[in-house]
């Protein structure tokens, strides 16, 4: 199999997973605790190890530089800050979004709130953000680039264990 480079057993899934569990996302109707679960990523790495498939890796840190060439600065900027912001507000809870822009509005104009900032960068609202979201956000970013830099230096197959959520939150791409 190769190397298999995850988003590391020491941050996320494996060690974050408390953190992360009070995730939530809107399904059906009804806000539901996230699909993604660390258990997923434990029993991969248990199995990788138990049948001698590859080694497993920490990533290694990357800057944003990448993650800047498809991602605008300003969202960029934003989520490292999200949870923070969220709380600053008074809010309390998973930060879910729960406002988005009007279809033909203009999308130039970016909200100061949490709130607005939240469907501004959102998708639709089972993109919550919790205390250490931001971390394994940063964490499968640094995955993804160390999977891709293995296979650029010659390794055949590199799986990289990067479900970080939250995965919607994309927008805006350069």
């Amino acid at each position: 199999m190769g190397p298999m480079a995850i988003s590391p057993a020491e941050l996320h899934p494996l060690k974050m997973a408390n953190l992360l569990f009070s995730l939530n996302e809107l399904s059906g109707g009804r806000i539901l605790p996230s699909f993604e679960l660390p258990s997923r990523a434990e029993y991969i790495v248990t199995r990788v190890r138990e049948r001698g498939l590859g080694e497993v890796l920490p990533p290694v840190e990357h800057d944003l530089s990448t993650a800047s060439k498809v991602h605008d600065p300003a969202y960029l900027a934003y989520l490292p800050t999200a949870w923070e912001r969220w709380l600053a507000e008074g809010n309390s809870g998973p930060a879910l979004p729960s406002s988005w822009p009007a279809k033909g509005l203009r999308r130039d104009l970016v909200p100061t709130s949490a709130t607005g900032l939240l469907g501004h960068y959102s998708i639709d609202a089972s993109a919550s953000f919790v205390e250490g979201t931001w971390a394994a956000v940063k964490a499968a970013h640094d995955c993804a680039l160390t999977a891709a830099g293995l296979v650029a230096a010659g390794f055949s197959l590199v799986t990289g264990l990067a479900g970080a959520p939250p995965e919607r939150l994309d927008r805006p791409r350069r």
